[in-house]
């Protein structure tokens, strides 16, 4: 990796997500293998629910081989089994409820499904059903500020 993209993932990591330093390549997988439940809670992963894990997984600096391999990965598994292997869903479990409400949500539906998957995860790292409620109102309120930025700072639409 060139110095000025370690430099920049480094200014993303901190920048978003308070991190001094970018995760081992390993703490990748598993945690994209449950936010790929997540989303097929409701039957099927959606191709903006996966170009969202990959995307976002990519943009943190995650290792081609393991996003081939969530290219391909199909949502089929055991949860719990994932969940227990994945050290970074324990170290981090409410950005993980979070990062798996947004996976679920980038087709524009948390579906029901969906939402009884997250829940399962949430209660397997300690966090509670109030406070996934919660979690999905912050994101609530990210998005609708999300969207008022965007129509104040580009009031005739993107420009590319």
């Amino acid at each position: 990796m060139s110095d000025y993209r370690n430099k920049s993932l480094l200014w993303l990591m901190k920048n978003t997500l308070n991190f001094d330093s970018i995760p081992p390549p390993a703490d990748y997988l598993n945690y994209g293998k449950a936010l790929l439940i997540c989303c097929k809670g409701d039957g099927v992963i959606g191709n903006e629910e996966r170009a969202f894990v990959i995307g976002y997984f990519a943009a943190f600096g995650c290792p081609d081989d393991v996003l081939d391999a969530l290219s391909g990965y199909n949502g089929d598994g055991d949860l719990k089994e994932i969940v227990g292997s994945s050290p970074q869903l324990q170290m981090t479990s409410k950005a993980a409820i979070y990062d798996a409400i947004r996976a679920s949500d980038a087709d524009g539906e948390l579906a029901d499904g969906e939402l009884d998957v997250i829940k399962r995860i949430a209660s397997m790292v300690n966090v509670s059903s109030s406070e996934v409620d919660d979690i999905i109102a912050v994101y609530r309120a990210e998005q609708a500020i999300k969207d008022t930025r965007l129509q104040i700072t580009y009031p005739n639409g993107s420009p590319y």
